[in-house]
């Protein structure tokens, strides 16, 4: 039997959208119009933040990459960002997998990932397909009018624009500003 595992696929071509916008960022000293919304996990073990911060912000944090950031590296596992904190500079580390969600307002683009069990586990995995059968159980238990909108078409052609894009950052000011479409994709 052959599975469609659209959560995995998602989150892994969003997660590349991200690392990608991240790497463009880090060629910049500001975003000018731009803005990196990032949410994350602050007690994911590798996240880190001050203890101060984690008292504040005890469960996640929204961090915004746009006008004052400094040595954005993008590593394989995670990013590191130095951010200005009430005017105490800091250095953050994220693992990708501590990412609940990233947005981009001005190119109305924006993904929530789907757990972190999603990233890292294989189709052919029992305990994943357990995991996704519980998940569906759970979903299903779930008493949500909200309507399903997978869209294919809109789902190819958003991700081809996104990935496609030079850099999202970049202005010309002959071509009109191209804006990606927001899909939602609300579970089952």
């Amino acid at each position: 039997m052959t599975e469609f595992n659209y959560p995995l696929w998602l989150n892994q071509a969003f997660l590349e959208v991200l690392k990608k916008s991240l790497k463009v960022a880090s060629e910049y000293e500001s975003l000018e119009d731009n803005s990196l919304y990032i949410s994350f996990k602050v007690n994911y073990d590798g996240v880190q933040l001050s203890r101060s911060m984690r008292e504040r912000f005890p469960e996640e944090i929204m961090i915004v990459i746009q006008n004052e950031y400094w040595n954005l590296q993008v590593n394989e596992e995670n990013f590191s960002i130095d951010l200005s904190f009430n005017g105490v500079l800091e250095t953050v580390i994220v693992p990708y997998k501590a990412i609940i969600s990233f947005s981009d307002p001005e190119y109305k683009v924006g993904y929530e990932f789907i757990g972190e069990e999603f990233l890292t586990s294989s189709a052919d995995d029992q305990s994943h397909k357990d995991k996704l059968a519980d998940q569906q159980k759970q979903n299903e238990n779930e008493n949500d009018n909200t309507p399903n909108m997978y869209d294919e078409d809109e789902i190819s052609k958003t991700l081809t624009d996104i990935l496609a894009k030079k850099s999202p950052f970049e202005k010309d000011p002959a071509k009109p500003k191209k804006k990606a479409k927001i899909v939602t994709l609300n579970k089952k």
